[in-house]
């Protein structure tokens, strides 16, 4: 991970439901694991079903707006959950999609570089040396969660509490596997914020490159197209769209459409082009964001 959020910004998050729909199931429990002093595993579990309001209350008041939470296969499952019980429950907040972090998706997309035959977070343990037994199955700690409403007792509980702070405490060891991965795929699902805006989406294509931006400020609408490249602002959103060209095998940013990435690029020699990529995403962001900043300012 990079050093672009600080270790306190940091919160990894796993979730336990009793099902896989939000529509028709509940979270029965939270586990997270942030720093305080040191790293702190907290788990808000509930008793009965009936108190997943206070669970979720209990989960807003300990994320705070600069943590990024980070997750296994968060994006498609413990986010969306959660954003969907938040509103069951008709809380005003949900959680910010754009701050966080899924392993799984980088897992995902570095298929070939890692070799591996699965996703599974188990297979990333074992690639990167982590062995573990588990007592039970996600599947299990359902059943046993839901003898422990009708019978509750200790002992189930804290086996329940085990399997999920067996999941959370593992994914600390397991983000070792972004040091196995090449640096492009990570960046692209790592969400860089600068200021007021985020980076959300980051796509090279054949003759452009596409930003997308997230603003903590409903921005005015706003489309325009000049000189090669697309500016497009609704709500919370921007979509910039950068023209580049290719030069034999290599692909650059036009500098005379779009300065602000590299003003002294046509003064290189041609070696030094060829050597000049823009694929360092940070900075690319932090030049674009300079440049929106100034062509698009918040109190437009």
């Amino acid at each position: 991970m990079r050093d672009h959020y600080t270790t306190e910004n940091y919160v990894i998050l796993d979730i336990e439901t009793t099902g896989l729909s939000p529509a028709f199931s509940q979270i029965i429990l939270i586990g997270l694991i942030h720093y305080n002093n040191g790293w702190q595993l907290t788990q808000i579990f509930c008793d009965h079903t009936n108190e997943e309001a206070d669970l979720l209350q209990h989960l807003l008041e300990i994320l705070k707006k600069d943590h990024l939470i980070v997750t296994y296969n968060g994006h498609a499952f413990d986010l969306p959950f959660i954003n969907k019980r938040l509103e069951h429950h008709q809380f005003k907040r949900q959680l910010n999609l754009y701050k966080h972090f899924d392993l799984y998706r980088v897992v995902r997309a570095s298929k070939k570089a890692l070799g591996l035959p699965n996703y599974k977070l188990k297979t990333i343990e074992e690639y990167l040396g982590i062995y573990r037994e588990d007592q039970i199955s996600g599947k299990e700690s359902v059943e046993l969660y839901f003898q422990f409403m009708h019978q509750p007792n200790e002992k189930l509980r804290d086996i329940i509490l085990l399997h999920n702070a067996d999941d959370i405490r593992y994914m600390l060891p397991t983000l070792g596997i972004l040091n196995h991965i090449p640096k492009s795929i990570t960046e692209k699902f790592y969400p860089y914020h600068f200021e007021e805006y985020m980076l959300t989406d980051f796509e090279v294509l054949e003759d452009f490159i596409k930003l997308k931006c997230y603003s903590n400020f409903i921005l005015p609408s706003w489309t325009d197209f000049h000189d090669g490249y697309q500016f497009v602002a609704t709500d919370h959103t921007i979509e910039l769209t950068l023209p580049i060209f290719k030069l034999s095998e290599y692909t650059f940013v036009d500098p005379d459409v779009l300065p602000f990435i590299s003003t002294s690029f046509n003064e290189m020699t041609v070696e030094e082009q060829k050597s000049f990529m823009f694929f360092n995403k940070e900075e690319l962001f932090r030049k674009s964001i300079h440049w929106i900043t100034t062509y698009y300012p918040l109190e437009r």
